[in-house]
């Protein structure tokens, strides 16, 4: 809203000093998402591009969020917002699946991830992946159960992620 705070005068953010590449970044209503980038360089070479099972294989795949988190939608098992830096935040638990994308929604989240007891150095795009959401679910967004039955919230109580997650 002020001259001189866009271009340049943008802070870069930074994932994690392990992992600090952004392959991709989504932004819901009150909250974003992004995926981190690979930490490995086939033969050293850095790319410009990398498909999302390449990213995965190349040791990306992990997701922070940040913003509010009311119905849970950053992934942290409570409803505390982080705020100003995510350097510090912890990655979402995914139960050791790497992401291929993630999508921020009004007040939840939804990635595709690395089947279960698929190895992401193997998997490319003939794998298919399972979809898992978390965040609010009052109207049946997180896909618990074909009839709609299940509106939990996912994300928002003490050991829910992983356990909770479900394949859409």
């Amino acid at each position: 809203d002020e001259p001189g705070e866009m271009g340049d005068a943008l802070p870069f953010v930074e994932l994690d000093a392990s992992n600090p590449l952004v392959h991709s970044v989504s932004v819901g209503v009150t909250f974003a998402c992004a995926l981190s980038g690979p930490v490995e360089q086939p033969d050293g070479v850095p790319r410009a591009h990398w498909s999302a099972h390449e990213n995965a294989a190349y040791g990306g795949g992990r997701i922070k969020c940040w913003g509010d988190n009311t119905f849970g939608q950053l992934g942290q098992n409570s409803h505390a917002p982080i705020r100003y830096s995510v350097k510090g935040a912890p990655w979402i638990d995914l139960g050791g699946r790497a992401a291929l994308q993630v999508s921020a929604g009004f007040a939840h989240a939804c990635a595709a991830l690395v089947p279960a007891g698929v190895d992401a150095a193997a998997a490319d795009e003939t794998v298919s992946p399972e979809v898992v959401c978390w965040g609010a679910n009052d109207a049946g967004q997180l896909w618990r159960d074909a009839a709609g039955a299940d509106v939990r919230y996912v994300g928002d109580d003490a050991g829910e992620m992983p356990e909770s997650l479900v394949p859409a």
